[in-house]
């Protein structure tokens, strides 16, 4: 069985293509690699390699594939389910510290959750960092993040099929993963998605 991503590039019937900027470098694009230059361990086994497809939201087909779920622990510990959120909107962010374009993305996201939280929207960060928790709560504090941010535990990238990040994937309330986008994105991509499949968000 291949990993979410494969799964939903082989099932898409329409690829939305989003052009970046060559000027803009590859440092929008995303970061497969950590601040030392070697592969982080949480991607370790995954398929790898440049695709003419990343970098480029994939819209999947009315068959949404099923978002695999997931039992992570947060910040202090406690243990955060993917069905904890079940009939919420959520966007799940695959994202480090070390990584540039992950945090040129993070004050967005706590603008949209502080919008739309109450409106039925769940943003859940996943960090693949491998420093500890400190480092991350650091950051958290730093960046006054308002989400949950749950610590990898080695399996859970490879099952979403994660390489470069940031990686985000859109998960309707049924579940089902209904878009997908690889490397940087600016807000309003993500509020289009919100206002496409959050019902009453505006």
């Amino acid at each position: 069985m291949g990993t979410l991503i494969e799964v939903t590039m082989k099932k898409a019937k329409t690829i939305s293509i989003l052009f970046l900027a060559a000027v803009a470098g590859l440092s929008l694009h995303g970061c497969g690699s950590n601040e030392s230059g070697q592969s982080d361990s949480a991607m370790a086994g995954v398929r790898g390699g440049e695709t003419e497809t990343q970098n480029r939201p994939v819209v999947a087909d009315p068959n949404y594939p099923e978002a695999p779920g997931f039992a992570l622990e947060d910040l202090s510990g406690n243990t955060v389910r993917l069905s904890d959120f079940k009939g919420k909107m959520v966007i799940l962010n695959f994202w480090a510290t070390w990584c540039g374009p992950c945090r040129m993305e993070i004050p967005s996201f706590v603008d949209l959750q502080d919008e739309f939280g109450d409106k039925g929207l769940a943003i859940v960060g996943i960090s693949l960092d491998n420093a500890g928790v400190s480092v991350v709560k650091e950051f958290v504090d730093e960046f006054s993040v308002n989400y949950p941010i749950l610590m990898h535990d080695g399996r859970v990238a490879y099952q979403y099929g994660i390489n470069p990040i940031p990686t985000t994937f859109i998960i309707n309330q049924d579940g089902k993963v209904v878009n997908m986008f690889i490397g940087y994105k600016p807000e309003d991509v993500f509020r289009r998605e919100i206002e496409r499949w959050l019902p009453g968000s505006v």
